[in-house]
């Protein structure tokens, strides 16, 4: 199993996540429901249609709270270059994601000049 695939593996368990985020991001660890997490296994694509998987998305909400927020983890073994680029990526890919076809169907009319 590779390195990436066993990061995967690990933190799709709940507690796992949770001692991860309580060890590394204490402060982030304060506002996360962990009783309400949705673990996101999506292939998007760019709009150029390039493939884009990323290595853990998770929805959850404020700890005591309705709202919502993601989570997008990326493991990297080595040091790449163009990892901002491809973090900007996945984060735009990950808000059309969540939002209602109607809205993702009219922004995307508007960046086309289609008001």
């Amino acid at each position: 199993m590779n390195h990436d695939a066993l990061f995967k593996m690990l933190l799709k368990t709940p507690t796992i996540l949770q001692g991860f985020f309580e060890a590394f991001l204490p402060e982030a660890a304060e506002f996360i429901d962990f009783g309400v997490l949705e673990f996101v296994d999506k292939e998007l694509f760019t709009s150029g249609r390039k493939s884009r998987t990323g290595d853990l998305l998770v929805k959850t909400r404020f700890r005591g709270e309705g709202a919502g927020f993601l989570i997008h983890l990326e493991h990297q073994a080595q040091e790449h270059a163009n990892l901002p680029r491809r973090m900007l990526e996945y984060f735009t890919l990950d808000v059309l994601l969540l939002l209602p076809a109607a809205e993702r169907s009219r922004r995307f009319e508007i960046a086309a000049g289609n008001r």
